[in-house]
């Protein structure tokens, strides 16, 4: 038996049964904060009890003492002593019938490695709570934990996860409950305010920002690892609380502490998110619905004439919602659903040109491809069945490889390039200098132009180095023979400065908004 202040966490009184158990004389254990005293995982067990036991009701949990090889059932109540809130606690060991329902328990709820109360266990105490509005959720994700995995051994992941766990249980002043939810851990604090999980959090922060030490041997081994947090609060904590958690650390607004809090703009964020998530499956595996290919021209400056389109997707939602180009198109990524978009556009703007003519004129079709794709054997053999198909001149054809960190340029991608080379498909170097460019790449992409991104021109009329930039970008690409595109033009300022750097070609709204297949009809005799 023990009992507890519930204010102060100090130890009142202990029988001489929890004595043994502790191996220490009562004076020792009396006075003392219970968290000095009992282990971290039966830490954890107090304080789901006492956490539970705020409803006037006794509460019962069954528990494995690893150590002693024992199972004991231990049950809490709240008494009144000296007028002040205390723990009554008794521990009793369980019969062999009680174990297997403690077997069975543990299975379902609880994580086995930690000895911690899991995700579904956090679900059904979540949905058991009378009311939720002083009740927050703080959840963190340990990043590229694989990794220290792969690196160190499962072993020393392991000793990791429980260095963690024993700092979060004897680190935590509040009455709160540790879970192993997914790839990291959840605090549920039932009477906690948002202001101190903001607290709490920033104190886990701080912690992760210096590294772990584990014992490896007669050594230290030192291991860094960053978290990703958040914060539910309120009315939210019941709201599907796994993918709450998830949607919280991804699509809320950090602070600049570090953290995010699940909010109402984060929630229609979230919910956004989710909708458009869903319909672009839908829509992609359904006849590619609400989804259009519109034109955008690219103009020689030396003649003013139209010399080439690019192919630009658009999509409407079924509701009527249209959706940013680069939100959806990251999705697509995401989702590895952007090869299957990608051939999509790519042949109906072929086939569409050809229903135009202009494959029978001085005309290019450049055409984007996803650094997220491999440029392997299928996609050139599905590549060159789709211009076979469509009646498509592969000379007319140019592929725009987005120059990203994402795009690994490695000699089975420069194989993949040549091999398109070969076929006659002409080749871009999109978005260069934004971000990630290595020069060398320039020597070893049989590329036959470079393309700039927009946002190198919006300055470029006022700022000298933006225009030494371009200069310099325009001058290396035709020392190399490759021809310069400029993307984004807007104003006559912006072309003047173009046209006196030597620049080759330029598309923007200055000549032209994109076109939809209609449109373009109108306007082919540009061509």
């Amino acid at each position: 038996m023990l009992v507890i202040g519930r204010d102060n966490g100090l130890i009142k009184s202990v029988n001489r049964r929890v004595c043994r158990d502790l191996g220490l004389p009562a004076e020792e254990i009396a006075g003392q904060n219970y968290r000095k005293i009992f282990r971290p995982e039966f830490i954890s067990v107090y304080e789901r009890l006492a956490a539970g036991c705020e409803d006037g009701q006794e509460h019962t949990v069954l528990y494995y003492w690893a150590e002693m090889a024992l199972w004991e059932q231990i049950s809490a109540r709240v008494i009144q002593l000296d007028s002040r809130p205390h723990t009554l606690m008794s521990v009793t060991q369980i019969t062999e019938s009680a174990r297997s329902k403690y077997r069975a328990e543990s299975v379902a709820y609880f994580d086995n490695l930690l000895k911690l109360p899991n995700g579904r266990k956090l679900e059904e105490d979540i949905n058991e709570l009378a009311s939720v509005e002083t009740v927050t959720l703080i959840y963190l994700v340990l990043e590229r934990f694989e990794d220290i995995n792969n690196l160190y051994g499962w072993d020393n992941g392991d000793r990791l996860l429980k260095q963690v766990r024993d700092w979060l249980l004897t680190s935590e002043t509040r009455r709160a409950q540790l879970y192993r939810v997914d790839n990291g851990f959840a605090v549920l604090g039932r009477h906690a305010t948002l202001e101190e999980a903001e607290d709490r959090s920033r104190e886990i922060l701080e912690r992760f920002s210096r590294p772990w030490s584990l014992p490896a041997g007669a050594n230290r081994l030192s291991l860094y690892c960053t978290i990703k947090l958040g914060i539910v609060s309120g009315q939210y904590v019941r709201n599907e609380m796994r993918n709450l958690l998830l949607r919280t650390i991804r699509t809320a607004k950090k602070s600049a502490a570090g953290y995010s809090v699940y909010d109402e703009q984060a929630d229609r964020e979230a919910k956004r998110s989710i909708r458009c998530r869903d319909s672009l499956i839908t829509c992609i595996f359904n006849g590619m619905q609400g989804f259009e290919v519109r034109y955008q021209p690219i103009v020689e400056l030396e003649t003013g004439r139209w010399r080439a389109l690019e192919a630009l997707c658009r999509w409407t939602m079924p509701d009527g919602t249209e959706i940013e180009p680069s939100y959806f198109i990251g999705l697509a990524e995401h989702l590895a659903l952007i090869e299957r978009l990608d051939s999509w556009v790519r042949a109906t703007a072929m086939r569409q040109c050809v229903a135009l003519g202009l494959d029978r004129r001085d005309f290019v079709l450049n055409v984007n491809f996803s650094p997220t794709q491999s440029l392997d054997d299928l996609f050139i053999a599905g590549l060159l069945k789709s211009l076979g198909e469509t009646g498509f001149p592969p000379d007319k054809l140019n592929l725009e490889i987005t120059e990203s960190a994402r795009m690994n340029f490695d000699e089975k991608t420069i194989t993949g390039l040549r091999r398109l080379k070969e076929n006659g498909i002409i080749l871009t170097l999109d978005d260069f200098g934004t971000g990630y460019s290595s020069f060398a790449n320039l020597t070893r992409v049989p590329a036959d132009s470079l393309k700039t991104e927009k946002l190198f021109l919006d300055d470029l009329v006022r700022d000298r180095h933006g225009q030494y930039f371009m200069r310099t970008l325009a001058d290396m690409a035709h020392y190399l023979g490759l021809k310069m595109i400029a993307e984004g033009v807007e104003t006559r300022e912006q072309l003047e400065v173009l046209r006196g750097f030597q620049v080759d070609y330029a598309q923007g709204y200055l000549f032209s908004r994109p076109l939809s297949y209609e449109e373009l009809r109108q306007e082919s005799r540009r061509f």
